[in-house]
């Protein structure tokens, strides 16, 4: 049982760690296409809605 839960946490970590490349490499396919995000215009026009 320890080693099955080992197991699964070693596949749950590797998983992760290829979410959080993944997730990196869209924002900075994003911020390439249309620019870094303005945090403060952006919550200007959330006020505004």
């Amino acid at each position: 049982m320890e080693e099955e839960i080992c197991r699964l946490q070693k596949t749950l970590e590797e998983r992760n760690g290829q979410l959080e490349a993944s997730a990196s490499n869209t924002a900075k396919k994003i911020w390439d296409e249309f620019g870094e995000p303005d945090v403060e215009r952006d919550q200007t026009i959330m006020e505004i809605e």
